[in-house]
């Protein structure tokens, strides 16, 4: 590395850094630094890839990112925005590497009350990189999964396991925070792809959330909120100047009309004002009602069809899920081109400079660009779940499995295999009692008109796989046992 790029920036390559991340992650855009301060409070630095570094603006590089403007992650592969070069290699912030970075830092106090922030240019060297799993075994005690690889730093009182439980303490102090101002804590399940040695698709699982998943979400939410804060504040008295932002409107009357009437006929009463609005705070406490219940999944889906979508635009007003003020995309320049835009506007701020006109103007059609491409991507992904998921069970056709009612229609009933999240429909006219079924909408249940049967959300039952079929990406179950 030269030694002027090291003069230009702050050095934490003596300060302890960790990044913690998916096991088949390839690319590594974020990593924390911990120390205690004097005074006994938190030194926390959130460090990110300094990509504009690399990808200057008008660049081969810059261009195809422009084109694309973030990364796709099927369930088999990745669609990079950047050349693997750059994303897995020169970019990525990988162990034992002299790295450049664009960096917060905060200084807390034990209640993780924000004392201090800071922002710079830094270089960092990676200490340690883990897997949320090694994370989670540290910080549970686990020290056999990783003393292999880590040795002395997982003994009681190592800077690994001090870093961690201090970072997971006060991330739980941030996250409460935050619910308490009305972050919505929607919990969606997530399909996990297990592959074998040749990267094919040989299984796949629920995700499970960790406690160390959430405290690395906690953190960058910390820093990309931190990020839109400052910014917001510098172009605040300047017509010319601003942020690109992650907004997301608040729900529409109409939609939360519609979703009030869907809830009163399960019995769920939600406050509306008299101009139409919902608090957050009122649908957090609607999800915290639902909470491992039958009508858990269904009211998640119903809330988030509710919602208006989130985007990008130069035009701040707030983060309505998140209940900020201020929020922006920051943390993974690796994977999206907003971020790589947000990182140099707060470059030129931090000179005391107007970011250039033509570019912002350029900007905010990027801005536009990124949120339709990010639509598509999530297309995609979904897709590639499903297509998958149906390729996965296509060899299993008369194998019997355990499965949940998770959707009920007139038409039939939508039962999830529990192990790998794989949905399929059992037709009206396939249920086990044959009778004739009305569709209850008011207790979403399926009911027979003369033997009474009842099919209702949450339901487990023992299923049997009739058909995966690859042309349409469909499954269908038999209903053994109720």
């Amino acid at each position: 590395m030269k030694k002027q790029k090291i003069l230009e920036r702050k050095d934490f390559r003596k300060v302890y850094t960790i990044t913690i991340d998916p096991k088949n992650a390839k690319d590594f855009d974020d990593a924390i630094s911990f120390k205690r301060t004097k005074k006994g409070n938190y030194e926390i630095g959130i460090h990110i890839a300094d990509v504009s570094h690399y990808v200057r603006p008008g660049s081969h590089e810059d261009m195809m990112a422009r084109e694309k403007t973030t990364s796709v992650y099927l369930a088999d592969k990745v669609i990079h925005m950047l050349p693997e070069s750059l994303s897995e290699n020169l970019c990525s912030l990988k162990e034992k590497e002299d790295k450049l970075t664009f960096s917060v830092i905060f200084e807390l106090d034990e209640n993780a009350n924000i004392l201090k922030r800071e922002i710079f240019k830094t270089m960092i060297n990676v200490d340690a990189s883990l897997t949320y799993e090694q994370a989670q075994n540290i910080i549970d005690g686990n020290n056999k999964v990783v003393k292999n690889r880590y040795g002395k730093l997982v003994r009681d009182g190592s800077k690994l396991q001090d870093a961690l439980n201090s970072l997971l303490k006060i991330s739980k102090k941030l996250n409460k925070k935050r619910r308490r101002n009305g972050s919505i804590n929607f919990k969606n399940k997530e399909i996990e792809f297990i592959f074998d040695s040749n990267k094919n698709i040989k299984d796949a699982k629920i995700k499970q959330t960790l406690p160390a998943m959430d405290m690395i979400e906690d953190l960058m939410l910390l820093a990309n909120k931190e990020i839109a804060t400052f910014i917001s504040q510098k172009c605040a008295k300047n017509k010319n100047c601003h942020g690109i932002y992650r907004i997301h409107d608040k729900p529409g009357i109409k939609a939360m009309t519609e979703l009030n009437l869907f809830l009163k006929t399960i019995g769920i009463q939600m406050r509306i004002n008299k101009q139409g609005f919902v608090h957050p705070k009122e649908i957090n406490k609607i999800l915290r009602e639902v909470e491992n219940t039958p009508y858990e999944k269904t009211v998640n889906t119903a809330i988030l069809r509710a919602m208006s979508k989130a985007e990008y635009s130069h035009k701040n007003i707030g983060h309505f899920s998140l209940a900020f003020d201020n929020y922006t995309h920051f943390t993974s320049p690796i994977r999206r081109y907003p971020d790589i835009m947000v990182h140099r506007i707060v470059e030129c701020l931090l000179l005391g400079k107007i970011p250039d006109k033509h570019e912002l103007k350029e900007y905010r059609k990027l801005a536009k660009k990124s949120t339709e491409k990010e639509i598509e991507a999530m297309q995609m992904e979904r897709e590639s779940v499903k297509q998958a998921l149906v390729k996965l069970f296509e060899n299993k056709i008369g194998q019997v499995f355990t499965g949940e009612i998770t959707g009920i229609t007139d038409f039939g009933v939508f039962i999830t295999e529990t192990k790998t999240g794989a949905e399929g429909l059992t037709h009206i006219t396939q249920l086990p009692v044959k009778d004739y079924y009305d569709f209850n909408p008011r207790s979403l249940q399926l009911i027979g008109r003369n033997t009474n049967t009842r099919f209702t959300l949450g339901q487990k039952l023992k299923i049997r796989l009739e058909k995966a079929d690859t042309t349409t990406d469909k499954i269908s179950w038999k209903i053994l046992d109720m």
